[in-house]
């Protein structure tokens, strides 16, 4: 298993726990340069999506870690557990990790 994929299993068990739906994995909608929006990530992806969201992490490649931050964060936690999210791509490099979340579908 991926780091990536690792990450969104975090992602995932955290959803699980709080009765929220599991994020079907779509990895390729990580890959998005920085100068695009979460909402042009997805849709350039071939999904459709009405709305998207990105979180993002840096300092560190470990994915509880990340949540674990992402959960102390307001912002960062209402996209993680939002329930409206149902795909969602992971990405991690050396200290750096990111997340985006999409209500799409294929």
């Amino acid at each position: 298993m991926t780091v990536a994929a690792v990450l969104l299993a975090v992602v995932n068990g955290q959803r699980a726990m709080r009765h929220e739906p599991v994020l079907r994995s779509v990895p390729r909608i990580a890959v998005c340069d920085e100068s695009s929006s979460p909402p042009e990530c997805v849709r350039r992806h071939g999904l459709r999506a009405s709305f998207a969201g990105v979180i993002t992490a840096w300092g560190t490649s470990s994915p509880r870690t990340m949540v674990q931050a992402w959960l102390r964060s307001p912002p960062h936690r209402a996209i993680m557990l939002d329930p409206r999210y149902r795909v969602a791509g992971a990405y991690v490099g050396h200290d750096f990790g990111r997340v985006v979340f999409g209500s799409a579908s294929e």
